[in-house]
């Protein structure tokens, strides 16, 4: 403001000299009163004491809170033994083969599939061959002899269903030769569906955890030293270790000692769960060594025949996991039917209703508790 006033006032003084007569009148010239005296008055010396701010605590250094670790779970599915086809691939009005053309994929895990979908990874066996050739059968040294084959679009079933991994170490793999093995092969891949055999062992990942499911044949407790061998060797690339084999006597409730002592010797060298099938019947499980051996899940879709007992289980291992590590493990029991009693739900597995007397049946005799699942 006071660059404004002072152009103004010299301006006006510069305007009284020239007025006329201005200084004939005696008129004193204009002053500029902060130019006569000081416009404030000047600064004394402060003698109040000096103020002293008080010193601060230092700031805490900036941290950043470790976020918690993610915990998640991995459950696998195993069923028993699975048959999706027909003595010698027969399209009688009773055979698996002609009732597969009658309805959809769907129709056969469709009691099941929610139980598979939602769960990680579903294992089950596959007893037969799939080609469209009529590739002849190769012959078998014992007797009774069965051979079973079905067209290659029935291993789709497999893949609408719900199923994941499949084993084909079993005694009907073989039932057409080398080229009835490979069309089963080729089926199965064209439905995206991942296998095994003795010498090809499944290895499976999620969450950072590896898994490995050794799919094999064992048919006397020679067999433990090479897979003893193959489980230490997997053990240093994964980490957990299944062995899902194939063998003993078929029709009896009870394992056999050689099983049961083979088994054990699996546990011993480093298997983590040992699961059995081939006899066609439930057999009891046992905890041995922290781990869990399943004797056999008995038959679960069995296309050749229908005269079972019926009576069949899904195991679920759940293992719990975090940043790569399994913390913990734990397993469920899923009580099952193999078919209905009715032209309609042939072939069709479906589980017990819980607390029924079949499914505390089941219950009992997988846990030692009764001599058969029957009750």
């Amino acid at each position: 403001m006071k660059r404004r006033v002072l152009p103004l006032l010299l301006a006006l003084s510069a305007l009284l000299l020239f007025v006329p007569g201005a200084a004939e009148r005696g008129l004193p010239p204009p002053t500029i009163p902060w130019e006569s005296e000081p416009a404030f008055p000047p600064l004394q010396p402060d003698s109040s004491p000096a103020v002293t701010m008080p010193a601060l605590d230092p700031l805490p250094p900036e941290t950043t809170a470790e976020p918690e670790p993610e915990i998640h779970t991995i459950t696998l599915s195993f069923v028993g033994d699975c048959m999706l086809a027909s003595l010698k691939g027969g399209t009688g009005s009773n055979s698996f083969n002609y009732y597969a053309e009658s309805v959809a994929p769907t129709h056969f895990f469709s009691r099941v599939s929610d139980i598979f979908s939602a769960d990680d990874f579903t294992v089950a066996n596959c007893e037969n061959v799939f080609t469209d050739k009529a590739l002849p059968e190769t012959p078998k040294d014992h007797s009774p002899a069965y051979w079973y084959r079905s067209p290659k679009i029935n291993a789709a079933i497999f893949k609408v269903g719900g199923i994941d991994l499949i084993s084909l170490a079993n005694n009907h793999t073989n039932d057409y030769g080398k080229e009835g093995r490979e069309d089963t092969i080729a089926a199965l891949e064209a439905e995206g569906l991942i296998w095994g055999n003795d010498g090809r062992p499944v290895i499976i990942e999620k969450y950072g955890v590896r898994i490995a499911v050794l799919m094999v044949g064992m048919w006397g407790e020679y067999r433990v030293s090479a897979l003893s061998r193959e489980i230490g060797r997997l053990s240093e690339e994964t980490d957990y270790q299944i062995v899902y084999y194939h063998g003993g006597s078929e029709r009896k409730y009870q394992p056999d000692e050689w099983r049961v002592r083979a088994s054990r010797k699996l546990v011993d060298n480093g298997a983590d769960l040992v699961i059995g099938s081939h006899p066609h019947v439930l057999q009891p499980m046992e905890q041995y060594n922290g781990a869990d051996i399943l004797y056999s899940l008995g038959n679960f879709l069995f296309g050749g025949s229908v005269k079972d007992d019926r009576f069949s289980v899904i195991y679920q291992k759940i293992l719990t996991v975090s940043e790569g590590r399994i913390l913990s493990e734990d397993y469920r029991l899923i009580p099952v039917y193999e078919y209905g009693q009715t032209y309609a739900t042939r072939w069709q597995p479906f589980p017990m209703e819980e607390g029924s007397d079949d499914y505390r049946s089941v219950i009992a005799f997988l846990q030692g508790k009764a001599d058969t699942p029957k009750g």
